[in-house]
């Protein structure tokens, strides 16, 4: 299970440091992003579901209901980032761990312990450590309303994860991500048809190169996602994914674009390492 969790996070950082350089934030880029990824989605998760799909009302509902959730979640974070500090917004992003997890702990009965709230603080203190800048303008008075549905809709895509992982219909994820693909396509394609640049921001091979890149990747830890979420207490999982793939993303970009990372980051990173160790053996 825990190799499971590493291939995710893995997959995670590796969408992150793709989307590093790519132009996101301008001309509803992220959405002509999305749209390609969206139907990259469509091929691979029907390729892998052996060219079937299974429908029934539940499958209907849960796919729509994420395919809904997932496509806001990336308009709100691009307006979000588009409007303010981008550190901040990804603070913002990963502290919403903390709602899926007090929601599963209501609805579900999974237990938190004092180590998993040690750690939780732990990892709430490594973030803000790695991601928090406080040379920013916060030029768009917006951002705190974009930030705050961001927030939300954040933590409503991990619980939709747990929920769906605990209903009658768990075993048919395929379908019910194939539908998600579907009404993601279908949101990203209307948003742009309302953008007035056509434009791509790149070549098309290089577009088609990072759309296809994309789509595998973030199909591959989404998919994982939603048996790992069902599978894990939710203090163990999410800690682990966010942090994880925080940390990871953090190294990766110093390796690979030679970014030089701060004392302050590297103690935040030192931290969420001790704090995802503290969940998942204590």
């Amino acid at each position: 299970m825990y190799l499971w969790l590493c291939l995710s996070i893995s997959a995670a950082s590796l969408y992150s440091i793709l989307l590093h350089g790519y132009p996101a934030n301008e001309k509803g880029n992220i959405f002509k992003l999305n749209l390609f990824a969206s139907l990259s989605w469509i091929v691979l998760l029907f390729i892998f579901n052996k060219c079937t799909v299974t429908l029934n009302k539940e499958i209907l509902l849960w796919g729509v209901g994420y395919g809904i959730v997932q496509a806001l979640f990336v308009l709100f974070k691009a307006k979000a980032m588009n409007a303010g500090s981008v550190s901040v917004t990804t603070l913002v992003g990963n502290a919403s761990l903390l709602v899926s997890i007090v929601f599963s702990c209501i609805v579900w009965g999974e237990k938190i312990s004092i180590a998993d709230v040690i750690g939780l603080f732990l990892l709430f203190l490594g973030i803000v450590l790695s991601t928090y800048s406080k040379s920013y303008t916060d030029t768009n008075k917006r951002w705190k309303y974009y930030a705050l549905v961001f927030f939300l809709l954040a933590a409503a895509v991990g619980i939709i994860f747990k929920g769906f992982g605990k209903s009658a219909v768990s075993d048919h994820t395929g379908d019910m991500l194939l539908v998600s693909a579907a009404v993601m396509t279908f949101f990203y394609f209307c948003t742009i048809c309302f953008t007035k640049d056509k434009t791509i921001p790149f070549s098309k091979k290089k577009f088609l190169v990072v759309a296809l890149a994309a789509g595998i990747l973030s199909c591959l830890y989404n998919r994982l996602n939603i048996t790992l979420s069902s599978s894990m207490d939710a203090v163990i999982f999410f800690p682990a994914f966010n942090g994880g793939v925080v940390i990871l993303s953090g190294v990766l970009s110093g390796l690979i674009f030679k970014e030089k990372l701060s004392k302050k980051q590297w103690i935040g990173f030192s931290l969420g390492l001790l704090a995802i160790f503290v969940i998942g053996v204590f």
